[in-house]
């Protein structure tokens, strides 16, 4: 094997699709049970629907209030009698009450829970609309603006936050900033009405009505969020932390004073994002106050309007922004936000010139309408592009400051026209509007995209990768350590005059010329990067590296000479394709030659070894050979001591070999006993490499492998190790006259663990594996090493049919002769569902024909009725249930040992694998779609099941494995950036916590998931 770095196997970059999804759909809130074929993708359990519906009605009760303003504005005035400069000072009273809720919110969001800051915003409204109704004096009233401001400025900052959470957050945002605008809608009625009865208006009876709402408010969210009404207290180790929390929590990052009010406050103000949405909202929101706050004057004053009739027109506005928030949020999220909001933006900017310059009051009324409706996703949509492009940690804190300079605008601006129409008239508040609607266009354009959860405050600056020189030894390296090399030493391009580095997935450059077509066209300067491979397959393309000359190279011992042993493992293994059909089977059987003992000379040239029958069979006493090669022994599953006189020589340890052998024990062994509850792999193995060399050989590469993946320097020694297995391999295998040991099976298997931490996995083992399992007539093992092996190579073969997607090596009908299908012990009914998920894959990728649903269904039945009728030792002995609001984003799934979690895993994925492959009849595109959508949840539900139980158990590596080949096969059904972040959490912590390398399929699902929430267009 030429191939000397550790990185993670190209095969988890690739990607495989599954039913159209919405860019923005959450994964959370999945019920405990699998969700039904036939429920809606956006199915929500029963809590988390009234828990939107009371920050819906929130939104209602904010709604009536501003609504309220503008409507009730000339009625002010005239009461106190006081100008338009005056009275605007009620719009500076507003912004001080979110100010105040900004700059308190993330202090009071560490002591008290969501429930109870919603609780708190909610009765702060209620006390502001009792002090209005009674007709305060104006400085009074004014001062319940910023009453009322801070307790919107709570409720809103929060059940925005909740609802960006919940699944299909997109829809559901625009669902509560519609009962804003439905609020809104209704206000100016309502005012206009109570103010213009009778003689003498009573203008102030008005806010009867919203304190009657604000009341049953309180009373809804208290029902709502009953359970997070509280104060926090410090959270205890065992109240639901996951292990990946518990990981985290560790590290210096996470124990820092950064999880301070104050630091979050210092993180959000220095996130260039914040700084950009906010300026949006502070020019969108000026706009859509001082229109709604002002028509009503404008209309009275210089179109001669009856101000009785004219009290109506903030409605038309509000109407139109309630539609465009219902009937708008879709085209928008479907078509690219940035692109319709731009659109809507001149649509609004043409809507307001009509306005301006037709001087007829019907015109107007319509025009004021439209530009509401097309003003009407604006909100929903910057809350939905702030929660891709804000971290998770600082999301609440960054919210609630976007509201403040919202508010800021919504004040700023109609206090400035206030002011200049005191002088100037009310005229002035026509161009204004086309000044602030002109302003909100270009701030939109100036709001960074979403590009990568991970770096949420970069903006889409130039990025190129240049590839900074490194040490390079005389072996080989491969494309993948230096794409590897080359992602570590990123630098900023010039923003202006220089493009990003061409990539060969975006880009098709021609490499015989200087600079590619794209960028002589834009006529900038072509930077080509690496030839990064994003999928698996692709070819590499060799690079012409230039160093510098005074590069230090790594000195080596002795020379390092490299032979590519592909072909002789092919010849070995491979055979012709008739011998896969050979009706002669085989079985295991005890033979042991001497030269097995000692290493053979390399042979030239060697038969196809599995042309021929094999006879394998475990020994009745360890290391007890027969005399000659026609003998045969009976089964016993008690292995004894050595025998003197007929076990091979047992030779030592070396102090290299006893560290490895360690190694191997105490951190790998359960990797491969992960069903087996006598732990050949522990126990065995170890003893019989005292008399195997092929098994320790075996043994030592692999250990010395995993210590590769921290300690560098033991390269060379795994492979040395690796060769002296492969010669003896050979020999082993080529040359018994078809007879093959179980100690060589277990080599094989352990090998074959080698080769998947390989970056080339040329699946040669697994291919020798799956062969000599195919041969055997008789699955003569019962319980012993030999059977250990082959269910070992079962799961590896598993491994690679689940994330390339392609059928199994392995024949299943060979395992049908085991014991594990009469045994009743829960290892054994664990091995039976690796047999079902097997059977489910064989099914689902039919190398003949494709799979009918008949056999789908049967297959089915037998995995329900495994979880049905599972011994009670599989049940967990502790679970919880994920919680958004408590931030606990995964299950607590404790069991008994790592084999039932591991059957647990396999049920979870077999689930996946059926729903995926049962075909289902849609009588239209729609349907087809959403019954997509539908099969994606479930797949979602069960993924979620095998990550919980892999870091609630995280004794058992296996499951660590095993969950992190599902993610690179479905990791893209992850839609929300809690769940992102939840996978990515959890990958870097099987990296810490095994070793294995994570960084591509990190990588990897990081792009796919920025390809997803990217508008189309």
């Amino acid at each position: 094997m030429a191939t000397t770095t550790e990185l993670e196997p190209s095969l988890v970059s690739e990607t495989y699709e599954l039913a159209s999804r919405p860019n923005n759909a959450s994964a959370g809130g999945e019920n405990p049970s699998e969700p039904p074929l036939h429920a809606t993708d956006s199915k929500l359990d029963r809590a988390t629907i009234l828990k939107i519906t009371s920050a819906a009605f929130s939104f209602f009760v904010a709604g009536v209030n501003d609504g309220s303003v503008g409507a009730l504005v000339p009625y002010v005035i005239r009461d106190y009698g006081i100008n338009t400069a005056i009275v605007s000072s009620v719009y500076g009273a507003n912004f001080m009450g979110w100010l105040s809720g900004a700059m308190t919110n993330t202090h009071l969001s560490q002591k008290f829970d969501l429930g109870s800051m919603l609780l708190l915003g909610a009765g702060l409204q209620v006390a502001a609309h009792a002090l209005r109704a009674w007709g305060p004096p104006f400085v009074l009233y004014a001062i319940t603006f910023w009453l009322v401001s801070l307790g919107q400025a709570y409720q809103d900052t929060h059940g925005n936050t909740f609802v960006a959470s919940t699944k299909g957050a997109h829809r559901w945002l625009a669902v509560i900033h519609a009962m804003y605008m439905a609020g809104c809608l209704c206000g100016p009625f309502v005012a206009t009405a109570v103010a213009s009865a009778g003689k003498t208006s009573h203008w102030y009876l008005f806010f009867l009505f919203p304190l009657g709402i604000g009341l049953i408010n309180v009373a809804l969210v208290f029902v709502a969020f009953r359970d997070t009404v509280g104060y926090k207290g410090k959270k205890s180790p065992d109240d639901g932390t996951t292990a990946v929390d518990a990981e985290l929590a560790s590290t210096p990052e996470s124990t820092s004073e950064d999880d301070s009010a104050f630091g979050l406050i210092k993180e959000t103000l220095k996130t260039r994002s914040v700084w950009l949405l906010s300026l949006f909202f502070f020019c969108f929101l000026g706009a859509t106050l001082t229109a709604n706050g002002w028509v009503v004057e404008y209309l009275v004053v210089v179109r001669d309007g009856n101000l009785s009739q004219m009290g109506y027109v903030p409605a038309g506005f509000n109407g139109g922004s309630l539609l465009g928030r219902l009937f708008l949020a879709e085209p928008t999220h479907r078509f690219g936000v940035r692109r319709m909001i731009f659109f809507f933006s001149i649509l609004c900017i043409g809507l307001q010139l009509l306005f301006w310059l037709v001087p007829n009051i019907i015109a107007a009324s319509i025009s004021i309408s439209l530009l509401g409706f097309f003003m009407g996703p604006y909100f929903a949509t910057g809350i939905s592009v702030g929660s891709k492009l804000f971290s998770p940690r600082i999301y609440s804190t960054a919210l609630a400051f976007v509201f403040v300079f919202a508010q800021l605008g919504g004040c700023f601006f109609p206090i400035v026209t206030g002011l200049i129409a005191a002088k100037a008239g009310v005229a002035i508040l026509q161009p204004m509007l086309c000044a602030l609607l002109a302003a909100t266009t270009i701030s939109w354009l100036l709001v960074p995209k979403p590009k990568d959860s991970e770096n949420t405050s970069l903006h889409r600056e130039s990025l190129r990768i240049q590839p900074t020189p490194r040490p390079r030894s005389t072996l080989q390296q491969t494309d993948h350590e230096w794409q590897g090399r080359a992602q570590e030493s990123w630098t900023r391009g010039d923003r202006m005059g220089r493009s990003n580095a061409c990539r060969v997935r975006h880009v098709r450059c021609d490499k015989n010329l200087p600079s590619c077509l794209a960028c002589r066209k834009a006529g900038i300067e072509c930077v080509r990067s690496l030839q990064v491979r994003f999928r698996n397959g692709l070819d590499s393309v060799d690079e012409d590296y230039s160093f510098s000359k005074t590069q230090t190279w790594v000195q080596h011992e002795k020379t390092l000479e490299y032979c590519d042993e592909t072909a002789q493992l092919s010849q070995l293994y491979e055979g012709t394709m008739a011998e896969a059909e050979d009706p002669h089977r085989l079985s295991l059987q005890a033979r042991q030659p001497e030269s097995f003992h000692s290493p053979p000379a390399l042979p030239t040239e060697q038969p196809s070894p599995l042309s021929r029958e094999y006879e394998i069979r475990s020994p009745s006493i360890l290391g007890a050979r027969p005399g000659s090669q026609g003998s045969s022994m009976s089964h016993s599953t008690t292995h004894q001591g050595l025998s003197p006189s007929s076990a091979p020589p047992v030779v030592p340890f070396t102090h290299q070999e006893a560290v490895l052998m360690r190694n191997f024990i105490e951190n790998m062994a359960l990797w491969a006993d992960a069903t087996d509850m006598r732990r050949h792999f522990e126990i065995e193995v170890p003893r019989r490499a005292l008399c195997f060399p092929v098994l320790r050989y075996a043994v030592c590469a692999f250990s010395s492998r995993h210590l590769n993946r921290s300690m560098p320097d033991t390269t060379t020694e795994s492979l040395e190790y690796y060769d002296k297995c492969l010669q003896l391999l050979i020999e082993a295998v080529s040359g018994q006259d078809g007879q093959v040991e179980e100690e060589v099976l277990a080599a094989i298997a352990i090998l074959r663990q080698y080769e998947e931490m390989d970056a080339d996995d040329k699946e040669l083992h697994l291919t020798g594996t799956s062969r000599i399992v195919n041969s055997m007539s008789v699955f003569d093992f019962n319980g012993g090493l030999g059977e250990a092996a082959a269910w070992l190579c079962l799961r590896e073969d598993i491994y690679i049919s689940l994330v390339k997607q392609r059928p199994l090596k392995t024949d299943l009908g060979t395992f049908l002769q085991s014991n594990v299908f009469r045994k009743r012990d829960d290892a054994a009914y664990a091995n039976r569902m690796v047999f079902l998920l097997a059977k489910a894959l064989g099914c689902a990728f039919s190398a003949n024909e494709p799979c009918s649903l008949q056999s789908l269904e049967t297959i089915g039945a037998e995995v329900d009725a495994w979880f049905d009728s599972k011994p009670a030792a599989f049940n967990p002995i502790h679970e919880e249930q994920r919680s958004r609001p408590n931030g606990r984003l995964l299950p607590e799934i404790w069991v008994l040992s790592p084999f039932h979690a591991v059957g647990l895993q396999y049920y979870h994925i077999a689930k996946i694998i059926l729903a995926m492959s049962t075909p289902f009849l849609a009588a239209s595109v729609y349907d087809h779609i959403r019954m997509g959508k539908k099969v994606e949840q479930i797949v979602r539900h069960h993924l979620i099941q095998v990550i919980a139980l892999a870091t609630s158990n995280s004794r058992g590596e296996n499951t660590l494995f095993t969950a992190r080949h599902s993610l690179s096969v479905w990791g893209g059904v992850f839609g929300d950036r809690e769940d992102q972040t939840m996978v990515q959490d959890f990958l870097n912590y099987v990296q810490q916590k095994t070793g294995w390398n994570t960084t591509l399929l990190r990588s990897s699902l990081n792009e796919q998931w920025t390809q997803d929430h990217e508008p189309n267009g």
